[in-house]
Parts: structure tokens; sequence; C-alpha cells
């Protein structure tokens, strides 16, 4: 790499080592792997998972996760479901109610 910055970490001489071994099962090295997560950070805009102290399910927003939950309490109370034979009968029919 003709163009580049150093980069450095203080990090735990066990937390190296146990990095270390995951990456070299990808064939990877710390600097690659910084790399990677540096792009990551740039195409996300952001943190490429979340960050606190509970992880939660990565769904991409509340209206999302409220539809699927009620999705999945018509099907479990047998409530009227539309079945398609495939994806393209399923975006034929989004694509009529939505005229």
């Amino acid at each position: 790499m003709a163009n580049t910055a150093l980069v450095q970490a203080k990090v735990e001489p066990e937390l190296k080592a146990e990095v270390e071994k995951y990456l070299n099962d990808f064939g990877l090295d710390i600097s690659t792997a910084i790399r990677i997560f540096f792009k990551k950070i740039v195409q996300e805009e952001g943190m490429p998972f979340r960050i606190g102290k509970k992880s939660k399910p990565s769904i991409p927003n509340e209206t999302f996760a409220k539809s699927l939950d009620e999705a999945m309490d018509d099907i479990e109370n047998d409530r009227d479901i539309l079945h398609f034979g495939s994806s393209d009968d399923a975006l034929a029919y989004l694509k009529r109610i939505s005229k």
C-alpha cells in the first residue's frame, strides 16, 4: 500500500492473542481486520453493530419489528393469511393493491 496512515492501539496481550487466533482461521491479520472494520463503518455510516448492555436482534426498525409480531400472531391464530406460490406472485399482488 503506497499511501497509508499509521493506526496504533493498546490492548491486553491476551485479547490480541485471542483475536489473532480467530483471524488466522480466516487467513487474516490484524491490519486487514482493522481495514475491514473501518470500511464497514464508512459503508454503514456508523458502527456496524449495536453497542449496549443488551444486544437486540438486528431488526431494521420498530415498525418492521411490530409487523413481524403481528404476522406471527396472525399465523398462530389461523387468521386470514395470504399465501403465494412465489415471490413474483407476491410482488404482483402488492403492485395490484398499491394502485
